[in-house]
């Protein structure tokens, strides 16, 4: 099996559209949309090559939730703009939408086995999500309060 199929190139294009055409939907300033669907592009890349190396949904979505919130991070700065601007439809190419449907699909269907399959994956996708975005601002705000302080003790020190 090969990673780079002509498949991958239009799921990364897709990721872009999506993230933008999300954008558009919550009007986010036009002048952040190429910013935005950047940000979902490498997440989508970074989760799709995660899974294909490692076989795990939690971590493919961990990693790639933080790759987005670090994209988003610096593009607030950059653009100054508030980090969620970028967050938001950065994250929207991983969303487990479809596995979600097909365990609604399986749980109406009454098949319990195949439904519980796809919500155990839904969800592993989901919190790796939601760890991989707080996970980010909590270690820069670590990495931003220790030079602060560092900052704060040589100024303290000269004065």
């Amino acid at each position: 099996m090969t990673f780079f199929t002509p498949l991958f190139f239009i799921q990364l294009v897709t990721a872009f559209i999506t993230s933008v055409a999300f954008a558009i939907m919550q009007r986010i300033s036009k002048k952040h949309l190429i910013h935005v669907g950047f940000c979902g592009t490498i997440t989508l890349a970074i989760y799709y090559t995660l899974y294909f190396f490692t076989s795990s949904l939690f971590v493919a979505a961990f990693v790639s939730a933080m790759a987005t919130a670090i994209c988003a991070e610096i593009l607030a700065r950059l653009r100054h703009a508030p980090t969620i601007v970028f967050v938001l439809p950065g994250i929207v190419p991983t969303v487990p939408g479809g596995t979600l449907y097909r365990a609604m699909r399986d749980l109406l269907l009454q098949k319990g086995a195949d439904a519980l399959k796809y919500f155990s994956e839904t969800l592993e996708v989901g919190i790796g999500i939601a760890g991989g975005i707080v996970t980010v601002p909590i270690i820069l705000g670590i990495i931003l309060d220790a030079q602060a302080a560092r900052k704060k003790k040589k100024a303290d020190k000269h004065s």
